[in-house]
Parts: structure tokens; C-alpha cells; sequence
């Protein structure tokens, strides 16, 4: 499974038993939405009143009967759950788990929609085992071992896990893309003309031109140079050498540059 996707929806619950049944239900919700490989402030959250009580699991969740007699029941967030996940990928750590659940309450509801029907989804937790299967594999360890989980962590806030769940899934693909690169040099020239048409306003960009990347665009060329007065225009025109790594995780190359040297 190649790992190359930026927007995704990343989804975890609390429930009161480890089956779905009369006395296990789910009675919390967290989602949350990545674009563009970036967390967003776009989130699903409930406390959801399951009518029987939470049992043994309040010293698991922390999620009392008290905490949740005023909240809805699943039947009255549905839709709105429905509406938010309605398209996307969802990303789950346990998937079967999650879903075997949510399916449960949407038929006790009166849905005839399973989640599976309107989403594309992806366990990460399986990924995780593939991929690293030597390590621990339930959401805390595993984060840690990765090295995203920090102190701003709490557990039983299960919006911070549903974003934890997001967070692992990009690391997961970080490491993915860093696999399928290679290290190049790439000899070339700068080329003004061919993106600026002769126009030199935009001091701060430039373009390389060879055999395989013939229109490069290069961004924030002064960071390359540590130059704050940098002035592409003086090097129009000049045969340099790139140095860095060509991305071939998604199907066509992307080159990352390290440093420029003028030959």
C-alpha cells in the first residue's frame, strides 16, 4: 500500500464494552479533518448518552453516567456524523474495532448505511503492524516510538487521540516517502526566461533547466543561498549542480534541493 494521501478524516470512539451489544455502546465520538497534510480546526465531537450504564469502563474512559445523562443518544447525532465523514477517507487505529461499533448504532438507529458505504478507510493500526512489526502497536506506544507524542498529550481527551491517530498516519507516510527516495546530483542551468518571460521582479525564485527537469522551480532560493540579498539575476545563465533527493513515492519525480554549487 502506497502511503500518498494530504486530505483525510482521522476518527477514534469511547465505549462501554469491547463488542457492541445491549450493554456496550459508544458514547463518545472524535473526528478530524487534515487537508493538505495539516490538522485542522474542522471537528466532529460527542459525548453520546448510551440509556444503560457505562459500567466498569468509567475507570478505562472517564466518562461517568452522570457525565453523560443530558447528552443525546446516537439516533440524534447520526446525521450530522453521517454528513461530516460523508466522502472522505477515514482513518482509524483499529478500524474493525471502530466500525463494528458505529455500524451497531446506526442500525440500532434505524440507518440502513453502514460507514463503509460512504467512506474509503484505512487502519492504521494494521499499517502500523506491516510496517514496523516489531514494534508495539497500540496508539500511545506506537506514537512514542514514532516521536510525536509530546507533553501537550492527555490521555482520555479523545479529540487529542483522534488528532494522535491523524499525526501517526502522516508520519507513516513521511517515512514511506523518505524510503522511496534517492540521493541525485542534477547539473544544470539558470533559466530566468522560460518562467518569467525576461521580468526579473521576482528576485526570490529561479528556475533549472536540464535534460530531466527542464522547468524546476526553485522556492525561496535565498534560504538555499543564506543570502538576504540575494539577486537571482546575477546568476542567470550560470552552470550549477544540485544536490538532494528525488521523491518517487508518487508515481512521478519530485526533487527536494540541499544546496547549490556554481560551477
Amino acid at each position: 500500500m502506497t502511503l500518498n494521501m494530504k486530505d483525510f478524516i482521522s476518527l477514534d470512539t469511547e465505549t462501554t464494552g469491547l463488542e457492541p451489544g445491549k450493554n456496550s455502546r459508544v458514547i463518545e465520538i472524535a473526528c478530524c479533518k487534515v487537508v493538505n497534510n495539516q490538522l485542522t480546526e474542522d471537528i466532529f465531537h460527542e459525548y453520546i448518552n448510551p440509556i444503560v450504564s457505562v459500567g466498569p469502563s468509567e475507570a478505562i474512559t472517564g466518562i461517568s453516567d452522570d457525565m453523560l445523562k443530558d447528552k443525546p443518544i446516537f439516533g440524534e447525532i447520526a446525521e450530522e456524523l453521517l454528513e461530516f465523514i460523508k466522502g472522505s477517507t477515514l482513518v482509524i487505529h483499529n478500524a474493525s474495532f471502530d466500525l463494528s461499533f458505529l455500524n451497531y448504532e446506526l442500525k440500532l438507529a434505524g440507518f440502513d448505511t453502514r460507514v463503509e458505504d460512504i467512506c474509503d478507510v484505512i487502519d492504521s493500526l494494521e499499517i502500523a503492524k506491516q510496517k514496523f512489526p516489531n514494534e508495539m502497536h497500540n496508539l500511545e506506544s506506537f506514537s512514542r516510538f514514532l516521536g510525536i507524542l509530546d507533553e501537550t498529550y492527555f490521555k482520555g481527551t479523545l479529540i487529542n487521540d483522534a488528532k494522535l491517530v491523524a499525526q501517526v498516519f502522516m508520519e507513516m507516510m513521511k517515512k514511506e516517502r523518505i524510503e522511496h527516495s534517492r540521493s541525485a546530483e542534477f547539473r544544470g542551468f539558470i533559466d530566468l526566461e522560460c518562467l518569467f518571460k525576461g521580468s526579473k521582479s521576482e528576485k526570490n525564485y529561479f528556475v533549472f533547466k536540464n535534460k530531466d527537469y527542464k522547468l524546476l522551480r526553485i522556492n525561496e532560493a535565498s534560504k538555499i543561498f543564506k543570502d538576504d540579498e540575494f539577486h537571482i539575476d546575477e546568476y542567470f545563465g550560470k552552470e550549477v549542480v544540485l544536490s538532494g533527493f528525488v521523491d518517487e513515492s508518487r508515481g512521478h519525480p519530485r526533487l527536494t534541493i540541499n544546496s547549490i554549487n556554481f560551477l
